[in-house]
């Protein structure tokens, strides 16, 4: 019996089983898509945008001048600090800063000499321009030959070509003590000296004192092949350097340091050579570029942005 009991409740347990199952299941949740995304829309902006070719230049000062020492004598002092930005001279009579000074003593001594040899020329002439005078006189007077005439009156004309040899020699010994004084030929910036207080200079040849660089406007030279050169002169009707019909320069030029930086302020062309170099088929052509803080120096590399134009 108990056998059979257990058989039977077999089956009313997994009945009871499935039922509690089947009681405890909720039905499946219907599936809800996400809500879409949220899109911005903006109108678009139409600008303008330039396109540049770009060149490799390098930079170039606007003047350059060596200063040297134009007589011979040892050098007394240097008037100026390296480095420094000298003024020129403000007018073709002017002169400018003071730089160097070379002993002038040995050339006040030649002045001298030369003023010397032309008082006694002016004497000479006086003499000689008395005797013709007497001479004439006595022709006149019949106490005379036209001879002797003729003697006085080579006599004046040799002692007026000796004053005039000792004023030329006066000239050029004024010349030369002037040249112990040595000015800045032009407005820049100044290197440093190259010979110390106390050396001799201007000997065999000139001796090189130091160099002066005018630094504003910087010139930026670049290489132009004939097809960027030919595209240029048909979109624009003109030359690099010639400027435009309405007596404008051309489109600004901007210029790229070696960092990457760009340069504050733009250039111009400024020249263009008259011809192609035929072993390498570009034209030189240079762009200035003003420099008042002094940014840009001389040997600089730099890249030249040049806009094309679009025929607009």
């Amino acid at each position: 019996m108990a056998g059979r009991g257990g058989q039977r409740a077999v089956p009313a347990v997994l009945g009871l089983s499935v039922v509690v199952v089947l009681g405890g299941c909720d039905e499946p949740a219907a599936f809800e898509p996400p809500p879409p995304p949220a899109v911005t829309v903006a109108a678009p902006v139409v600008e303008e945008v330039t396109t540049f070719r770009e060149f490799t230049g390098r930079l170039e000062a606007e003047r350059t001048v060596q200063v040297r020492a134009r007589v011979p004598g040892f050098l007394r002092s240097i008037d100026f600090q390296e480095g420094q930005v000298v003024e020129g001279p403000a007018s073709e009579a002017a002169e400018g800063r003071v730089l160097f000074t070379i002993e002038p003593e040995p050339f006040e001594a030649a002045l001298s000499a030369a003023q010397a040899s032309l008082a006694e020329a002016e004497a000479s002439r006086e003499l000689a321009s008395a005797r013709l005078e007497r001479t004439q006189q006595a022709l006149d007077q019949g106490a005379a030959s036209d001879l002797e005439l003729i003697e006085r009156e080579a006599e004046l004309a040799v002692a007026e070509a000796s004053v005039l040899a000792a004023q030329a020699q006066v000239e050029a010994a004024e010349i030369d003590l002037g040249y112990t004084t040595i000015h800045a030929p032009i407005g820049g910036r100044i290197s440093r000296s190259l010979v110390d207080v106390g050396n001799l200079v201007g000997g065999a040849e000139p001796t090189l004192l130091t160099t002066i660089v005018s630094d504003d406007p910087m010139y930026a030279y670049i290489e132009v092949s004939e097809r960027d050169l030919l595209a240029f002169v048909e979109q624009e009707g003109r030359r690099p350097n010639q400027p435009q019909a309405d007596g404008t320069d051309g489109r600004p030029i901007g210029l790229v340091l070696a960092d990457g930086s760009e340069y504050g302020l733009t250039g111009r062309f400024d020249f263009a050579e008259t011809s192609v170099d035929p072993d390498t088929g570009t034209l030189e052509a240079r762009i200035a570029f003003a420099n008042p803080q002094g940014m840009l120096y001389p040997g600089m590399f730099v890249r030249v942005m040049v806009p094309e134009l679009t025929g607009e």
